[in-house]
């Protein structure tokens, strides 16, 4: 059991020394800390010391520093409004409960851990935030990693530094730490990638933002909550560049980080590829709404375990949606790699449409894998298609991408798949598939037929890992699905 020394008329007293500073009082780049006696747990900002560090303790109420290492966790602490206290990097604060009604900086390689319920208004989260308690935020939480080191949100401290209290977290936390993003407020994220980790769970009812290089590395067991509630205004989350959330570190056999959507999700800036690499869901259970995607810009990629799912977008003419996963993005977080969208062996088939014709209005895209129309010798699922109201002309068609792993190919060379495979169309009204004649011989697609552009480039025909790219030009809505090869190779 940690042992604390006796605090007497705020000065700390041990018999038999007398020194020039009192034990339990150490200098520290960021003030002098002073540990409190057991009975003091309550502490109240008073800016009385150097009136910007945690660790100065003359800036408490009761000069002596709360949240100290080794000291049980059990101080309760609030910051005033119009104060701002900061925690630098190599300094911890572990509070049972935190009250921040001013601004909070935790600096790269600060450590800032709450227990209980807290709530917080500014915060610059620079560092790690962990805890199995409700971190609420009530204005605004910048989180944002440097050049000096990666930001984290965590519900334990998994890893730590010699002498710190960082824990071996097998498995997933049963207890998962929430960041709470209230109606009207916000979560903004910039600059570089941060860090979900072990459990968490990010529950947002305001509005959240990636922009400049943000993006969010999602390890398996956490969880994205955009979710709408009885009352409440509509969430958004709003990916103003070409990130979006990936999959981070996951263990074999676990499942993808969680993605809810009852409220909104969208891309309003960059020309490159989004990604919601997480098991993605466009309801909540503690939701009555149904969320939307919107794509006003670039394209926007979903991932769902459920084939069953039906994933649709608002789509701006001029910009694509798709279902899919980038298999690149798991574990090194490579963004750079996640903007070329692959099936995968766990997710072995993809769709991406894209509306050619530029313009301004947004437009219906959804894509649903059809589980009871596979073929003997096809590969993968037929998929049903709907872009209605889309602007479309033979020189600028609607462009559809029928992406396969390998592990659906079987025997079969990836390159004669490309090059041999029927692409078979049934038209939403139609009773048989037809196979597509090529676009070369067929002059484009028409107002009744869609054809197959077979080779526009190396990466749109065979990707890296044996994945085959497949391109329908048409006009139309339909259901495709990729035939046998029809002749020997």
């Amino acid at each position: 059991m940690a042992v604390r020394r006796l605090l007497v008329s705020g000065m700390l007293v041990a018999a038999g020394l007398a020194l020039g500073t009192v034990p339990g009082a150490v200098a520290q780049a960021g003030g002098t800390y002073v540990v409190c006696a057991p009975s003091v747990n309550d502490f109240v900002w008073d800016g009385g010391g150097d009136g910007v560090s945690w660790n100065d303790a003359p800036n408490w109420d009761v000069d002596c520093t709360p949240g100290l290492l080794n000291q049980p966790v059990d101080d309760s602490v609030v910051i005033g409004s119009g104060e701002t206290v900061q925690i630098d990097a190599g300094e911890s604060a572990y509070v049972l409960a935190l009250d921040n009604q001013g601004t909070l900086v935790v600096d790269t390689g600060g450590v800032l851990q709450t227990v209980n319920d807290s709530t917080s208004a500014v915060t610059q989260m620079r560092g790690l935030l962990y805890g199995a308690g409700r971190f609420v935020v009530t204005d605004t939480l910048t989180w944002e990693s440097t050049p000096n080191g990666a930001s984290t949100m965590s519900t334990r401290r998994c890893s730590g530094n010699p002498g710190d209290p960082g824990e071996t977290c097998p498995g997933v936390s049963a207890s998962p730490g929430t960041t709470v993003v209230e109606p009207g407020a916000s979560l903004d994220i910039s600059g570089r990638g941060v860090n979900l980790q072990d459990g968490r769970v990010i529950e947002n009812h305001g509005t959240v933002t990636l922009s400049g290089d943000g993006y969010i590395a999602a390890d398996y067991g956490t969880a994205f909550r955009n979710q709408r509630l009885v009352g409440d205004p509509q969430p958004h989350l709003t990916v103003a560049n070409d990130r979006g959330y990936y999959q981070g570190f996951a263990e074999v056999g676990s499942g993808l980080s969680e993605f809810t959507n009852s409220g909104q999700v969208e891309k309003t800036a960059g020309t490159g590829t989004s990604v919601i690499d997480a098991d993605y869901s466009d309801n909540d259970p503690q939701s009555a709404d149904r969320g939307t995607i919107v794509v006003r810009t670039g394209r926007l990629t979903v991932l769902s375990s459920d084939v069953t799912f039906t994933s649709e977008a608002r789509v701006r003419q001029g910009s694509a949606f798709a279902d899919g996963s980038p298999g690149s993005c798991a574990v090194a977080n490579d963004t750079s790699a996640c903007e070329t969208i692959r099936a995968t062996s766990a997710d072995p088939q993809s769709t991406a449409v894209e509306l050619v014709k530029p313009g301004k209005k947004l437009r219906t895209v959804s894509i649903r894998e059809l589980t009871n129309g596979a073929q003997p010798g096809g590969f993968g699922n037929p998929v049903r298609i709907e872009t209605p109201n889309a602007a479309a002309t033979n020189a600028k068609p609607i462009v559809l991408s029928l992406i396969l792993d390998a592990s659906i190919l079987g025997s079969s060379n990836p390159a004669d798949v490309a090059k041999f495979a029927k692409v078979q169309r049934k038209a939403t009204s139609g009773a048989k598939y037809r196979s597509l004649p090529d676009c070369a011989s067929a002059g484009g697609p028409s107002a009744t037929r869609a054809c197959v552009a077979r080779a526009q480039s190396l990466n749109e025909t065979v990707l890296l890992g044996g994945d085959v790219v497949l391109v329908v030009k048409t006009l139309q809505n339909s259901r495709y699905r990729v035939g046998r090869i029809p002749r020997a190779t």
